[in-house]
């Protein structure tokens, strides 16, 4: 018996120090880098501290990091572009510092506590739009869809005495101004 509970005694001792050997390597990963399960986006950047991050942010095109496309509605038509055509850029700097700030908020022990029962973090972008590059982008779509009004109208066949209505067409135009603005407010 006595060599059971010194074995179970040992095993336990074992455990508990490997189990705290575990926390104190993270601790220190965590310190300067990201802790696991970190996502910027759509990216994984655990274990990377600062620059490495914003290095590998730069590494991928928005469309990677964000979303591969932004969709613009017009009544019924949709018209989808990459993110980069749109003119959204993203601040790599304050992603990658608020990213950190938000990972590195609390103590230790309470963001491993949440670590480990909310999984994986995910840090929002700073993203900011080249306003140019949208007003260029807006007038090239604004002609896609810029319509102006038609009156309802009808098309009588004398020979058959049949009819046709042709219905109203409401006229459309795009506010590139307020456009722009909606879009900033959303960012």
């Amino acid at each position: 018996m006595n060599k059971a509970f010194r074995f179970l005694f040992f095993l336990a001792a074992a455990s508990a120090l490997f189990a705290a050997g575990i926390v104190v390597y993270d601790f220190f990963q965590v310190q300067e880098k990201f802790p696991t399960r970190t996502l910027i986006g759509k990216i994984d950047v655990t274990g990377l501290d600062k620059p490495r991050t914003i290095e590998k942010l730069q590494g991928l095109e928005l469309s990677e990091i964000f979303t591969p496309l932004i969709t613009f509605e017009a009544e019924k038509l949709r018209f989808s572009f990459s993110s980069e055509a749109v003119g959204l850029r993203l601040n790599y700097e304050e992603t990658v510092k608020r990213a950190f700030d938000i990972t590195h908020e609390e103590g230790y022990l309470k963001e491993l506590k949440e670590r480990l029962t909310r999984g994986a973090i995910r840090c929002p972008l700073i993203l900011s739009v080249d306003e140019k590059a949208l007003a260029d982008f807006l007038v090239i779509l604004a002609g896609q869809i810029n319509a102006t009004s038609k009156e309802a109208s009808l098309l009588l066949n004398e020979e058959t005495g049949g009819y046709h209505i042709e219905s109203e067409e409401l006229g459309r135009t795009v506010k590139i101004d307020e456009t722009i603005n909606a879009l900033k407010s959303l960012l």
